[in-house]
């Protein structure tokens, strides 16, 4: 059996190294942190951060707090929504999509020529309210044409996800699995993003052409950097812990169904235990993998904003990144659902990225569509609401805060909103993603653990 039973089995620990370099990554930031707590001073620092994006966002703190609560309870209300009446609430968001965010282009737009009431030098309120009401234009245009367009496979992917729905009713405690790694990826992006602002702390005051001002370590460098690697590093193995736990509890349900009926035993509890012990060096390693490919996406967009990126020698260097760019991607592509068979097998990455990619290819690749058009559905949901939250932080920061920071203000709401929604709904698309590779394993050994998954997916085969 491809899938195997958690039921009292013990497993070695897999990609031990990487397990090491994160231990010794995370060690490193701790030891730093204690360094800058006991060198920097906050207090020379602060009279230079009034009006600044730092006392800007230290202001909307309790908005921060507001949005990431309410943004949960919107999470969990869809997915008890989806678990209970699938087609009607799916139909509903496809076709209010366009509608809702037709509406906050007015909304903004109107703001926009009624204007706020606050004015500043550096920026315009208003101006900025016009410029942005023309994403959610973009968000409703683009939507009505994907409604006409592929309203077929819109109603085989409400299918699949009908599916995912019942068997996540079925293994409920993922979505507490789920409320964990939510909690432990806020609390640490919370601590990192302290631990960062402390960073700038590091300096001293100079007087140059006769006016005080702060000049920052020349540290910085390399510390800012180290930083950053380590907060997308940390945040993919995060992710991928949810992605492995599911996966694992999902093909727990699928596999062995007779096994979630013994006294005591929790498929959940089992997989997310393995998934932060055995299989961590595997999900360490994925993570690595994800960050540098991340690293090459903002190399790349780096370059292309900067004035550099013009002319002959800009177009020669684009097309020698083309395939590099390409290649990330089919390898991130292959990392999320290579992740998803670590978490069903507890075999190692290397093993596991085989096995799942020849999975993918053989049996169900054109599965993928059905993938991309799901997972469009949610994340335009996800953009409606977000964009609606940062409209909201976009006028309390322009009426309120009195600050010439209003668009760092309003992108804080959409990316707070969109990430606690997107770590929400991604426990339906993994759930989604690790009943593929059930699926796939089922195909190849010419078995039927699950009718439903087979009628929904056979046809894109």
């Amino acid at each position: 059996m491809v899938a195997l039973s958690f039921l009292g089995q013990k497993q070695k620990y897999k990609d031990v190294p990487f397990l090491l370099l994160y231990a010794g990554f995370a060690l490193i930031f701790f030891v730093v942190n204690l360094i800058v707590l006991f060198k920097s001073s906050q207090s020379s620092f602060m009279k230079y951060a009034s009006g600044s994006v730092f006392r800007a966002i230290q202001e909307s703190l309790l908005a921060v707090t507001i949005t990431i609560l309410v943004s949960v309870c919107v999470g969990l209300a869809w997915l008890a929504s989806i678990c209970s009446v699938t087609k009607p609430l799916l139909w509903f968001t496809f076709l209010s999509i366009p509608a809702a965010s037709f509406l906050i282009f007015v909304l903004m737009l109107t703001r926009g020529f009624v204007g706020f009431g606050y004015q500043s030098e550096d920026s315009d309120p208003s101006k900025q309210s016009k410029l942005l009401s023309l994403i959610p234009l973009s968000v409703a245009i683009i939507h009505s044409f994907i409604i006409h367009r592929y309203h077929t496979s819109i109603r085989q992917a409400i299918e699949i996800i009908r599916m995912s729905g019942i068997i996540l009713k079925s293994n409920i405690d993922l979505v507490g699995a789920s409320l964990c790694c939510l909690a432990s990826h806020i609390l640490f992006s919370a601590l990192w993003l302290i631990s960062f602002d402390r960073l700038f702390l590091l300096g001293h005051e100079d007087t140059i052409s006769g006016k005080k001002t702060w000049l920052s370590d020349d540290s910085l460098y390399l510390l800012v950097p180290f930083y950053i690697v380590f907060f997308w590093w940390t945040s993919s193995i995060i992710n991928n812990i949810e992605r492995c736990t599911i996966a694992g509890a999902v093909s727990q349900w699928y596999f062995h169904k007779e096994s979630n009926s013994v006294s005591g035993y929790n498929s959940t509890k089992v997989a997310l235990r393995r998934s932060l012990t055995t299989s961590f060096g595997s999900l360490s390693l994925a993570g690595l993998i994800m960050t540098a490919v991340r690293i090459l996406k903002f190399a790349r967009s780096t370059y292309e904003k900067t004035s550099l990126g013009t002319g002959l020698a800009s177009i020669g260097v684009r097309l020698a990144l083309s395939p590099v760019m390409f290649a990330a991607r089919a390898v991130e592509g292959i990392s999320f659902f290579t992740v998803s068979y670590v978490g069903i097998s507890g075999k190692p990455f290397l093993k596991s990225a085989k096995v799942a990619s020849t999975i993918l290819n053989r049996n169900f690749f054109h599965c993928l569509l059905a993938n991309y058009v799901i997972r469009a559905t949610i994340y335009s949901s996800i953009a409606t609401v977000s964009t609606l939250t940062g409209f909201a932080f976009f006028s309390f920061s322009a009426d309120s805060l009195r600050t010439s920071h209003t668009f760092v203000v309003g992108s804080l709401g959409v990316s707070i909103s969109f990430f606690v929604l997107k770590f929400m709904m991604n426990i339906l698309l993994y759930t989604t993603d690790a009943v593929y590779l059930c699926y796939g394993i089922d195909v190849d050994q010419k078995t039927n653990h699950y009718a439903l998954a087979h009628r929904a997916l056979s046809k894109y085969n």
